[in-house]
């Protein structure tokens, strides 16, 4: 007979199956209907507002950054008047990040929703910055020269800036920032590239580099979470990383299947971690987006769930709503940006999970297989 635990129990089990379920995505396209743009790329998502870059036909190839604003019908374009190429890397809080090429210049810069709000994020004395990511107080990227690569936050000016670079450091970059939480890498003398985490106003900063390994980026950051990848000492192959403030939380999220070869994670939203891997299979290797839930038996490749005619793709960032954006290319043919969506949206498959248990208990409560 069922007991009031083996109902409980039905409960559970239909919530962890929920959870599986919801690990369904819809693909939604970003390219705008419209012949002027030959292709796309969706770089980041926050807030409904999501970023990346249009390349026009008559262009030479160069690309626009876009903002869209909820679906592919509601773009703007952020390409400056008399700039050579655009794009928008990063959005938080209704701010967009990124980098201009004009004629003379190559800077970061920053807009809020319009090309007439461009501002330049350029750094005295180097040959071009470029702008990342930002949570909405605080921007973050690089400046560089030819011999060196610095990494800098801003607070919306140029005026601003600050080099938080390692001492003792060659090079390094800033890669994302949430809620004034930063990551990136830097470079070493002793030949080791460092995943590190900085905290801001006070520039202090955790080295998350794991025992091991030669090489390590950290490229996003939410909440407690930080990923980004390891190079395999052995193989000199890349391998998804996430940590949890420290280099001893490193975990390697690479999937266990041999098809994968080399795998990066890009963002996470502090549940969900994004990015993409080599894939292998039929003589031929191309890139799959792929999806974690903290541990690399959880992975699931995105790249499923789009049309058999697209032959690549990558997950470049997510909302808090696990909305994921990205890319996807057909068989040698354009790139354009896309969005995976869950299916059913969060928090219905539980409700459902356990509205359904609850018949079940209520079916078993009647036909006497339940005790009071």
């Amino acid at each position: 007979m069922i007991g009031v635990k083996g109902a409980a129990a039905i409960v559970a089990a239909l919530s962890l199956a929920s959870g599986a379920v919801a690990q369904e995505y819809r693909v939604e396209f970003l390219h705008p209907v419209d012949a002027r743009w030959v292709w796309s790329t969706g770089r980041g998502i926050s807030g409904g507002q999501m970023v990346g870059e249009l390349h026009p036909v008559s262009h030479r190839g160069n690309g626009h950054a876009v903002v869209w604003n909820g679906d592919r019908n509601s773009w703007v374009d952020l390409h400056p008047k008399g700039a050579l190429n655009s794009i928008a890397l990063g959005v938080g809080r209704g701010i967009q990040v990124g980098r201009v090429q004009m004629p003379t210049d190559v800077f970061a810069a920053m807009w809020r929703g319009t090309p007439e709000s461009l501002i330049n994020l350029d750094v005295d004395g180097y040959d071009g910055t470029d702008a990342y990511a930002t949570d909405g107080v605080y921007q973050v990227g690089t400046a560089s020269t030819i011999q060196t690569t610095q990494a800098y936050v801003w607070q919306g000016s140029a005026e601003s800036a600050r080099n938080i670079t390692p001492p003792g450091a060659r090079n390094a970059g800033a890669s994302d920032v949430h809620d004034g939480m930063v990551v990136g890498s830097a470079g070493f003398a002793d030949g080791t590239s460092r995943a590190l985490l900085w905290t801001m106003p006070t520039g202090s900063f955790v080295d998350l580099h794991p025992r091991g390994y030669a090489v390590s980026h950290a490229d996003g950051v939410f909440g407690t979470e930080q990923v980004g990848y390891v190079r395999d000492p052995s193989t000199q192959w890349q391998r998804a990383a996430l940590w949890h403030g420290t280099a001893e939380s490193f975990v390697n999220l690479h999937p266990f299947s041999t098809e994968y070869q080399r795998s990066f994670a890009y963002a996470t939203n502090g549940e969900v971690q994004v990015g993409e891997a080599w894939l292998t299979r039929g003589g031929r290797t191309d890139f799959h987006a792929l999806a974690w839930r903290g541990s690399a038996e959880t992975v699931v490749d995105l790249h499923e769930f789009l049309p058999d005619a697209f032959a690549s793709s990558g997950a470049n960032d997510i909302d808090e709503f696990c909305n994921i954006i990205g890319w996807a290319d057909l068989d040698f043919g354009p790139t354009y940006a896309v969005v995976w969506r869950p299916v059913p949206e969060p928090g219905t498959l539980g409700a459902a999970g356990v509205g359904i248990a609850l018949l079940v208990w209520r079916k078993a409560k009647r036909e006497g297989r339940i005790k009071s």
